[in-house]
C-alpha cells in the first residue's frame, strides 16, 4: 500500500509540474493587465502609468465579460469553493499536527521543525492541486480526484493494514470505541472524511456537470482574450 501511495504522490507532482507553467501564463493576464499584453515584452512604467493601465484593464475586462454574466458568476463561485477547501484543509491539517505533537509530548524546540516539515508535505501538495483546479480549464479539476484518491488510499492503509479492519461493522465499532477514549482525535478524523467528500463533490461539480464544463470552456476563451489586452499609455 505504501508503494501505491508513493506512486500517487509521484504522479501528482509530475502533473503539477506540467500544469503550473500554463497556470502562470493565465494569471499573467490578470496581473494589473500584466502591462505586456500583445506587446510581447515588459518595460519600465511609472506608478501613474501602472494605475492607468489597471483602470484600462478593468474597463477592458468589463467589456469582455459584458455578454457573459453567467461565466463571471461561475468563476466567482468556483473561486470561493476552492478557497474554502484550501482554508478548511489548512485548519484541519494544522489541528491534526498540533494534536499529534501534544499527544506525543514533543518539546517546542523539536516540534517547530517537525511541524513545518509535516505541514509542507501535506498541506503544500494539496494547496498546489487546489489552486491549479481554480484555473479556467475545466480539465484541471481532475486533479481533485487525485487528492481524493490519495486520501482514500492513505485511510485504507491505516484501517485495513495497520488496524486490521475488514468490514463496515468493525469500521463503525472502531470509531465508536475510539471516540470514547480519544474524542478529539476521532473528531478530527471524522472531519477528514467530510472534507474528502467535499473535495469529491467539488470535483464532480466541475467535471461531470455539462453546464459547468461549458462555462469553464467559455471562461478559458475569455481569459485568452484578456491576454490580448494592451494598455494605451
Amino acid at each position: 500500500m505504501g508503494y501505491i501511495i508513493f506512486t500517487i504522490y509521484f504522479l501528482a507532482i509530475l502533473a503539477v509540474l506540467y500544469f503550473i507553467p500554463k497556470r502562470r501564463q493565465m494569471k499573467q493576464a490578470k496581473k494589473n493587465g500584466s502591462l505586456t499584453g500583445a506587446m510581447g515584452g515588459q518595460a519600465a512604467y511609472t506608478k501613474e502609468q501602472q494605475f492607468l493601465a489597471k483602470e484600462q484593464f478593468a474597463a477592458y475586462r468589463k467589456t469582455v465579460y459584458a455578454d457573459h454574466p453567467q461565466v463571471e458568476r461561475f468563476e466567482s463561485v468556483k473561486k470561493k469553493v476552492i478557497l474554502f477547501l484550501v482554508l478548511s484543509n489548512f485548519l484541519l491539517i494544522f489541528a491534526k499536527i498540533c494534536f499529534a505533537g501534544k499527544t506525543a509530548g514533543i518539546s517546542i524546540t523539536a516540534f517547530i521543525p517537525a511541524f513545518i516539515s509535516a505541514f509542507l508535505t501535506t498541506f503544500g501538495l494539496n494547496a498546489i492541486f487546489l489552486f491549479c483546479a481554480m484555473g479556467p480549464k475545466w480539465t484541471m479539476a481532475f486533479l481533485l480526484y487525485i487528492l481524493v484518491l490519495k486520501d482514500i488510499l492513505s485511510a485504507a492503509n491505516v484501517l485495513f493494514t495497520q488496524l486490521g479492519i475488514d468490514s463496515f461493522e468493525k469500521f463503525v465499532r472502531a470509531y465508536i470505541d475510539g471516540f470514547r477514549q480519544y474524542p478529539l482525535a476521532i473528531t478530527l478524523d471524522f472531519l477528514s472524511w467530510i472534507y474528502m467528500l467535499l473535495v469529491l463533490a467539488a470535483a464532480i461539480w466541475l467535471t461531470l456537470i455539462p453546464k459547468n464544463r461549458e462555462l469553464a470552456k467559455q471562461s478559458e476563451t475569455l481569459q485568452m482574450q484578456l491576454k490580448n489586452f494592451t494598455p494605451t499609455l
